[in-house]
């Protein structure tokens, strides 16, 4: 859309006489709050501490600063900036009259007057020679005058000067006695005596550690001290409290400006500037012996009756983006949180209390142990035996993943999605433990069935580029061992590049063992037992890790005969299975890695370690307090922290798990309590921190808040600036020879006077960021490598420009914004005989959509416009003021999922598939502009004036003349497909007959459907039908003969879904009639043969075997009704059922191209979010359209008018013709270049690319 202008500014792009201004501003691209660890460094060589900042009457900024140099020997330096406060000039050590200390050199500092002069007040090193001093010097740094002020062997703690009037200076300090005395002064060189500063409200005998005293605007003054607030036999508390004065003398009784009750905490060196509006800036040290979180912390999602707790059971540290992953684990899941390491604060957290919703599946009983989840980049596995849940806090999303059904328990959410086959020899396959591998996008799974003397593994992927709702499983290993030492090895680790997984368990009764598996082979490359080998430990290991080709694991041994050596490090070589045991110098318990006779899931933080790559370092969780074993060079580390009482508590807790990072040389786990710990490696983590104070009645105070990030920053000191800027400096103990650190609140700068030859813009609606490029005179004040420089804080490589054209009417300024962009690309080059120009290359914050590959993003029941906004807003730090996004026209709901796409393309797709294009609009706003060549002309060039070229170009265009666009419907239809056989069925029926029922599956996971069942009969239960003969049936009088209609085969009943149909197999049940025969047998076997005898007296005849022919007749009855047996072999054909999309596509005709060629060119695309005909139509009609418009595209170079933007219409006079041409601009490149005192002429031009409508 047109921009809209100022009346003024309107009515001067009409002007024949013009004066076109150009203004740049940079600023950072972040909050000015925390500053990062090192955002500026004054550059001197030697030790420089304690800096102390000053603004100068001529604005210059003075940084004064204990210098270490000349061997050893302490000293001041000085080092001015400009008065522009372009850059710091080269430090001035002026020629004090005495030696310091180079540890412990305290001062404060003050302008005296308004020539400049410096009043510096030191107290050197307590433990050298003693003494508080004061020295004048004037606006370049050379000494006016030194003066002791006294030279004793007292120590003081804490000094602070304060400028009252002119010629009234006031020295407050404090004495060994503990008391606060104070001084005056009219010329900073002679002193008065000490006298008495009575403040109320403190306690006799307790310490003031710092001091600081200012004067208000208003004529009081405040001060501010570290104190120590309690005390006992087990440590104390030093708090920052505040008093104030309207003399100096009076002090109202003190309040607290911090109040933390840890004894591991302490608040020292309070310093504080006031802003014009009245508020109070108060920076300080926040000492910590150790960091802490639980459950109350602000940011962990709780619930009371849920009793949601940080205890934390599993956690991995992304180093490299400052983050710390940790899971809550206490009979069930319980939270997962993102910790931001630089501000120790909680970014996000999920507990099954919010949103996304946990499936409550995983939230009863989940199985977690260190080391057997492992994220990364966002994407947090919760395990439990059935599933894994993966959270994603980067979308706020998870995805569930179910190997089997948990409905019944659990209901709706929790129905089985994965497919997969079990590898299963005995027992139950269970899962254990996921790993995410973002390199190959997979998410690793381990199942392990292990019981006495037969375990089995099995492990694989799911590929986390699968869509869903259903996912596929690849197995990748199934190992099968017979031993009797693995019941416990359910703990793992997987190397994807080495294609090796690590599998291991440990229990000192029933034994351990480690094994190798080669993955790309499925096989076990090596198995480590005590039975095999000897210098194995007995009771296994409790975690290992492979580097290169050694093994390094923590062993369980015992007390028994030959394994007494066997603790603290076990090394294995995978080549020649030498083992070699590493034990710690330090008096260390054995016993912590001995294990128990219960399953490791009892004790899993006995020997648990973790991996710090950068420092080639293993931190084992074992102890009470961390172990560091250096796998290169063989060394360890064992810190004591109990020795001065800072260690975490409970302090005889060993710890759970523990990481080492080493960006900010800190620790981090917990010790099962209910705690998650920052421990510091050396020292302490002191945090600069700040408060702002605001005054109505009384003075309130928010909450400290962190000034600086990191742990090792000390000795804070501010400044303000007339521009309510407030300055920063401090010490970075981290950093080498310890340099002067600084920034600066509200660091913004215009580059108006720095411009120098072209300034050029370019916007598209073609999908490509807005760009700006800029070049800046002084390059020297800019480069990036120039630590002297103030110029380059504000200007970086990220940081943000925001870009304004004006004119310059009657002497007044008129501007418009010209949009936001981020410095992509900063060049300078030097070179003698040349000057040195700073060439700058910047684009909108679309160039970062470019770069930012998302995983997995998804809409649901979403309109375009709304999906936008929303993907946007969920990968960006984007919020919803950040959008201008009208009601797009002819939008409609639908769901899309995108796998690994740039949310650019994402963006740009959801934008052009409405005739929409996006872009970073003049105000810094994400806003969509329809692409409608029906819009009114927004602005009419009537005359030729201000044209200054015109060419046809239709380079970008081709002899496409027919343009098809294919899509498919939203639901699916179904369809039927051949018939095929779907099930069989086969077995044996007898005598004992009856009627039986057989349900047969179309397949074995039921999921396949199928319409039209029919049963192919290979060999049917006929075959066992027989009929006794016609003699058995007279003499019996029974009919044994067994018909069709007696035995048969049929399909009874189809399922309703069509997963399945039963078949039913009839045959006759004889076991009556065989009863009633064997009855009958008994009772003929009564009946006697009987003999025929021919004469009276004969002694032989025939004998008639009148019961044995009846009995061989029921034999032989019997005998063929037990030999009624017969096989049966089924076949189920019938027709499966399919679902497929609807196809559909749509063609639009350029009649003219193609009338004008003679033939027809097509381009057929699939349409994005096409589901009906219509919706095919609108695509191809549109880009049939863009190709009519792309080859009637004209270039035109204009005089810049700052109504015009992209995707307006315009119109301007033909440059031959004078007819009138109504274009649409596609891009608009704009140069600004002034003109110079030296005669050289300067432009303000559009060139406008556009198509003629």
């Amino acid at each position: 859309m047109a921009l809209t202008l100022n009346e003024t500014l309107l009515a001067a792009q009409s002007s024949q006489s013009r004066h076109p201004i150009c203004d740049l501003i940079v600023r950072r691209s972040v909050d000015d709050l925390p500053f990062p660890k090192n955002p500026g460094v004054i550059p001197v060589s030697g030790t420089q501490r304690y800096p102390k900042m000053l603004v100068m009457p001529d604005g210059r900024i003075a940084l004064i600063h204990n210098v270490d140099y000349n061997g050893g020997n302490a000293g001041i330096g000085i080092a001015f900036s400009d008065a522009d406060r372009t850059a710091f000039g080269n430090r001035v050590i002026p020629a004090l009259d005495y030696t310091y200390s180079s540890h412990g050199l305290m001062l404060d500092a003050v302008v005296l007057n308004a020539s400049g002069d410096i009043g510096i007040v030191v107290f050197n090193d307590p433990n050298w020679s003693k003494g508080l001093y004061a020295h004048v010097v004037n606006s370049s740094g050379v000494k006016i005058s030194s003066s002791t002020i006294w030279n004793t062997a007292e120590a003081i703690q804490c000094i602070s000067v304060v400028k009252r009037a002119d010629n009234d200076f006031v020295l407050v300090y404090r004495r060994a006695d503990n008391s606060l005395v104070m001084i005056t002064s009219t010329n900073f060189t002679s002193w008065s005596a000490e006298s008495a500063v009575t403040v109320g409200g403190l306690t006799a005998g307790s310490i003031i550690r710092d001091v600081k005293v200012t004067k208000l605007t208003d004529g009081s003054y405040m001060m501010f001290l570290s104190y120590q607030a309690y005390i006992d036999d087990t440590g104390s508390i030093y708090n920052i409290y505040y008093s104030t004065s309207t003399d100096m003398i009076t002090w109202v009784d003190v309040l607290p400006l911090t109040d933390t009750t840890l004894k591991s905490r302490d608040y020292y060196f309070p310093d504080v500037v006031q802003k014009s509006d009245g508020s109070l800036f108060i920076a300080m040290h926040e000492y910590n012996s150790y960091l802490s979180m639980t459950k109350d912390t602000t940011g962990w999602v709780v619930g009371v009756a849920s009793g949601q707790t940080l205890t934390v059971s599993d956690q991995w540290l992304d180093s490299a983006n400052g983050k710390l992953y940790v899971m809550s684990y206490s009979g069930g899941f319980k939270g997962g949180a993102k910790i931001d390491l630089a501000t120790w604060t909680i970014d996000k957290c999920y507990s099954g209390l919010n949103v996304p919703a946990i499936p409550a599946y995983f939230m009863n009983g989940t199985n977690i142990f260190p080391g057997r989840q492992h994220g990364a980049l966002g994407l947090m596995p919760i395990v439990k035996w059935s599933g894994v849940c993966l959270l994603d806090f980067d979308n706020d999303n998870h995805r569930s993943f179910f190997f089997t059904d948990e409905t019944s328990g659990y209901g709706a959410g929790h129905e089985k999605n994965v497919n997969w086959t079990p590898y299963t020899v005995g027992g139950t396959t269970v899962i254990k433990g996921a790993w995410v591998d973002t390199v190959n996008n997979r998410l690793y799974v381990h199942m392990p069935n292990t019981y006495i003397y037969h375990s089995a593994y099995q492990f694989g992927y799911i590929d986390l580029d699968q869509t869903g709702p259903t996912y596929d499983f690849t197995t990748l290993a199934t190992v099968n061992i017979n031993h009797g030492n693995d019941q416990w090895a359910t703990n793992f680790r997987v190397y994807p590049d080495e294609s090796m997984l690590l599998i291991w368990g440990a229990s000192a009764t029933w034994g351990g063992s480690l094994h190798v598996i080669d993955i790309n082979n499925n096989a076990i490359y090596k198995s480590y037992y005590k039975s095999s080998f000897l210098n194995f430990p007995a009771g296994g290991v409790m975690d290992a890790h492979l580097v290169g080709n050694t093994i390094f694991c923590t062993p369980v041994g015992s007390n028994s005969v030959g394994e007494t050596y066997k603790y603290h490090i076990l090394e294995i070589n995978l080549v020649n299975d030498n083992m070699m045991y590493h034990i710690s110098p330090y008096d260390l318990p054995r016993e912590n890695l001995f294990g128990s006779s219960s399953p490791p899931g009892s004790v899993p933080y006995y020997g648990a370690m973790r991996k710090c790559e950068a420092t080639k370092e293993f931190i084992i969780a074992a102890y009470k307090n961390p172990v560091v074993f250096n796998y290169e060079n063989y060394s360890w580390e064992y810190v004591d922290y109990n020795v001065d009482g800072s260690a975490p508590t409970p302090v005889d807790n060993n710890w759970y798990v523990l990481d080492y990072d080493p960006v900010n040389d800190v620790y981090l786990g917990a010790k099962g309590s209910g705690i998650l710990y920052l421990l510091p490696r050396s020292g302490d983590a002191t945090r600069l921190k700040y408060v702002t104070g605001t005054k109505t009645t009384d003075w309130t105070f928010g909450a400290p808040e962190t000034l600086v990030s990191g742990y090792k920053n000390v000795a804070g000191r501010l400044a303000v600036t007339e521009d309510d800027a407030v300055w920063a400096t401090w010490t970075d103990n981290a950093a080498t020879a310890f340099p002067v650190s600084w920034g600066k609140t509200g660091a913004q700068l215009s580059l108006q006077k720095y411009l120098t030859d072209e300034t050029e813009f370019e916007w598209s609606l073609e999908g490509a960021p807005s760009s700006l490029h800029f070049k800046l005179s002084h390059g020297h004040l800019f480069d990036p490598q120039n630590s002297a420089s103030i110029l380059n804080y504000y200007l970086s490589k990220g940081s943000s420009v925001t870009a304004k054209l004006g004119e310059l009417v009657g002497g007044v300024e008129y501007w418009a914004n010209q949009g936001v962009y981020i410095i992509r690309e900063l060049a300078l080059r030097y070179q003698r005989g040349e000057y040195p120009v700073l060439d700058v290359s910047c684009e909108d914050i679309t160039c970062l959509w470019e770069m930012a590959q998302i995983a997995a993003t998804q809409l649901t029941t979403s309109y375009p416009d709304d999906g936008i906004k929303a993907i946007v807003k969920a990968n960006t730090p984007l919020t919803d003021d950040d959008f201008n996004l009208p009601t797009f026209t002819d939008r409609f709901t639908f769901d899309a999922m995108w796998i690994d796409t740039y949310l650019s393309d994402i963006v740009h797709d959801l934008a052009n598939r409405f005739k929409y294009f996006i872009i970073m609009n003049m105000d810094g706003k994400v806003e969509a502009r329809r692409i409608d060549t029906t819009k009114a002309v927004s602005n009419a060039y009537t005359d030729k004036s201000k044209l200054i070229d015109f060419t046809p170009n239709d380079a970008f265009s081709d002899l496409t003349n027919r343009f098809i666009v294919t899509g498919q419907s939203l639901d699916d239809i179904e369809v039927l497909y051949n018939e095929e056989r779907v099930g069989t069925l086969s077995g044996t029926v007898g005598w004992w007959g009856g009627r039986k029922d057989f349900v047969v599956p179309y397949s074995e996971d039921m999921r396949k459907t199928a319409k039209y069942p029919r049963l192919v009969i290979v060999e049917s239960v006929q075959s066992m039908g027989f009929a006794l003969a016609d003699m058995t049936d007279f003499l019996t009088g029974f009919d044994f003969t067994l018909g069709n209609n007696d035995m048969m085969e049929s399909i009874t009943h189809v399922d309703t879904e069509n997963k399945y149909c039963t078949v039913t197999i009839d045959s006759p049940n004889l076991t009556n009639a065989l009863v009633a025969h064997v009855g009958a047998l008994v009772a003929l076997s009564l009946v006697p043969d009987e003999v025929l005898t021919f004469g009276v007296g004969a002694t032989g005849g025939i004998t008639i075997r009148y019961g044995t022919l009846l009995c061989t007749l029921e034999t032989m009855t019997i005998s063929a009704i037990l030999s009624a047996v017969g096989n049966y072999q089924l076949e189920i054909w019938a027709r499966p059922i399919g679902y497929v999309k609807r196809d559909y596509s749509a063609t639009a005709d350029d009649t003219a191209l193609q009338q004008q060629l003679g033939m027809i060119i097509p381009q057929k695309e699939e349409g994005f979010l096409c589901f009906t005909p219509a919706h095919c139509q609108y695509v191809a009609d549109f880009e049939r359209d863009l190709a009519v418009l792309q080859r009637n595209r004209v270039t035109a170079g204009k005089i810049a008018h700052l109504k015009d933007e992209v995707g307006d219409v315009i119109s301007v006079p033909h440059p031959y013709t004078d007819n009138t041409i109504k274009m649409l601009i596609t891009k608009l490149n704009r140069k600004y270049k002034p003109s110079t005192l030296n005669g050289g002429e300067g432009y303000f031009t559009d060139t406008i690319d556009g198509w003629v409508i």
